[in-house]
Protein backbone atom coordinates (compact mmCIF):
# COMPACT_ATOMS: atom_id res chain seq x y z
CA UNK A 1 0.00 0.00 0.00
CA UNK A 2 1.61 3.66 -1.07
CA UNK A 3 2.50 4.96 2.11
CA UNK A 4 1.62 9.30 2.96
CA UNK A 5 5.01 10.16 2.25
CA UNK A 6 5.38 8.33 -1.38
CA UNK A 7 1.82 10.11 -2.70
CA UNK A 8 3.61 13.28 -1.53
CA UNK A 9 6.93 12.47 -3.20
CA UNK A 10 4.71 12.26 -6.40
CA UNK A 11 3.41 15.75 -5.42
CA UNK A 12 6.38 17.24 -5.32
CA UNK A 13 7.10 16.48 -8.71
CA UNK A 14 4.61 19.56 -9.26
CA UNK A 15 4.55 21.56 -5.46
CA UNK A 16 6.77 22.50 -3.11
CA UNK A 17 6.97 21.03 -0.05
CA UNK A 18 4.28 23.20 1.61
CA UNK A 19 1.81 23.09 -1.00
CA UNK A 20 1.91 19.37 -2.03
CA UNK A 21 0.83 18.89 1.54
CA UNK A 22 -2.26 21.65 1.08
CA UNK A 23 -3.36 19.76 -2.27
CA UNK A 24 -3.54 16.28 -0.62
CA UNK A 25 -5.34 17.74 2.29
CA UNK A 26 -7.44 19.50 -0.03
CA UNK A 27 -8.05 16.83 -2.71
CA UNK A 28 -8.47 14.16 0.36
CA UNK A 29 -11.49 16.09 1.93
CA UNK A 30 -12.65 16.29 -1.48
CA UNK A 31 -12.84 12.79 -2.03
CA UNK A 32 -13.75 11.94 1.86
CA UNK A 33 -10.79 10.29 2.76
CA UNK A 34 -9.04 10.63 6.01
CA UNK A 35 -5.29 11.68 6.00
CA UNK A 36 -3.56 8.25 6.99
CA UNK A 37 -0.56 7.02 6.86
CA UNK A 38 -0.86 4.75 4.04
CA UNK A 39 -3.66 4.87 1.10
CA UNK A 40 -5.71 1.94 -0.51
CA UNK A 41 -4.56 1.80 -4.63
CA UNK A 42 -8.38 2.71 -4.99
CA UNK A 43 -7.83 5.71 -2.47
CA UNK A 44 -4.70 6.47 -4.52
CA UNK A 45 -6.43 6.50 -7.92
CA UNK A 46 -8.99 8.99 -6.05
CA UNK A 47 -6.97 11.01 -4.93
CA UNK A 48 -5.37 11.07 -9.15
CA UNK A 49 -8.88 11.95 -10.48
CA UNK A 50 -9.18 15.00 -7.99
CA UNK A 51 -5.53 16.29 -8.81
CA UNK A 52 -6.09 16.37 -12.72
CA UNK A 53 -9.37 18.11 -12.04
CA UNK A 54 -7.35 20.98 -10.63
CA UNK A 55 -6.13 22.38 -13.76
CA UNK A 56 -2.92 22.19 -16.51
CA UNK A 57 0.47 20.79 -16.00
CA UNK A 58 -0.96 18.04 -13.62
CA UNK A 59 -0.30 15.11 -16.01
CA UNK A 60 3.53 14.49 -14.46
CA UNK A 61 1.72 14.03 -11.24
CA UNK A 62 -1.46 12.33 -12.54
CA UNK A 63 0.98 9.41 -14.01
CA UNK A 64 2.89 8.89 -10.99
CA UNK A 65 0.03 8.78 -8.78
CA UNK A 66 -1.59 6.00 -10.87
CA UNK A 67 1.52 4.58 -11.40
CA UNK A 68 1.60 4.64 -7.26
CA UNK A 69 -1.63 3.29 -7.37
CA UNK A 70 -0.79 -0.02 -9.24
CA UNK A 71 -1.35 -3.44 -6.79
CA UNK A 72 2.17 -5.42 -6.87
CA UNK A 73 1.25 -8.93 -8.79
CA UNK A 74 0.62 -12.07 -6.88
CA UNK A 75 3.58 -14.15 -6.46
CA UNK A 76 3.23 -17.75 -8.98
Amino acid sequence: MPTKNQVLNVLRRRYDYHSARSILLEVAIANKLDEQKEYTGKEVKKLAKGIAALGDRVSDVVDGLNELAKEPEAPA
